[in-house]
């Protein structure tokens, strides 16, 4: 699964820099399970709404999503909820295309493939942290941002943890590993989010079309 920097940069581009810090917050919510002391593997994928091994197809997508999306007319709460939905479908094409490819590549173990990702992609979140000239206003609105419970799945507690968690992280310079990218090169992963982004953007405009029928009944 990506790492937070690729759901803001998919999500900055989505919104063309205006995006919200319901959304932003939301776009990580589903990940807040790491924030639960003692989580298990089950609860990360019912919280992806993973089935049979598999991240949730466009069909379940769509449907959990209008679910979910009318149980508050608060802006920000549908803000969130597109967010969350959104973080889903980034996690899957990420899976299906760059992870996919990586692991192709690698051919080595489990234990050694989780080695090498976890080391590229803390590099990858420090290289994104550098070069994308909007971070600082979206880890500020990030930093004020609020959280929702999202039932079953993860607590409000968990997803404001999660966030703070994930800042003080990226504000720690030793964490980043201080190596050269070989799987997952910057020039790779912004085509993802440029492609991921767009194809984000109209999902997210069928959503919110057949949430408009749906009320109009």
């Amino acid at each position: 699964m990506p790492w937070p920097m690729i759901h803001f940069a998919v999500a900055n581009r989505m919104y063309e820099g205006q995006v919200s810090p319901a959304f932003l917050l939301g776009s990580i919510a589903p990940d807040a399970i790491h924030a639960r002391e003692g989580a298990t593997r089950k609860e990360k994928m019912r919280s992806h709404f993973v089935r049979n091994d598999r991240l949730a197809d466009p069909v379940l997508l769509t449907s959990k999503y209008l679910e979910y999306i009318d149980l508050s007319e608060d802006p920000a709460w549908k803000a969130y909820i597109a967010g969350y939905f959104i973080h889903i479908f980034t996690d899957e094409r990420w899976t299906a295309t760059l992870y996919a490819d990586f692991e192709r590549k690698v051919q080595k173990d489990p234990v050694e493939i989780r080695k090498i990702y976890n080391e590229e992609v803390s590099q990858l979140e420090y290289d994104l942290l550098r070069s994308s000239y909007w971070i600082d206003v979206i880890l500020t609105q990030l930093e004020a941002a609020t959280g929702f419970e999202v039932a079953p799945f993860v607590s409000v507690e968990e997803v404001e943890k999660y966030r703070d968690m994930k800042l003080e992280w990226l504000k720690d310079p030793k964490n980043e590993p201080g190596i050269e990218l070989v799987y997952f090169t910057e020039d790779r992963v912004r085509d993802f989010i440029k492609k991921t982004a767009d194809e984000a953007k109209e999902l997210l405009k069928a959503w919110e079309a057949l949430e408009k029928r749906t009320i109009q009944g």
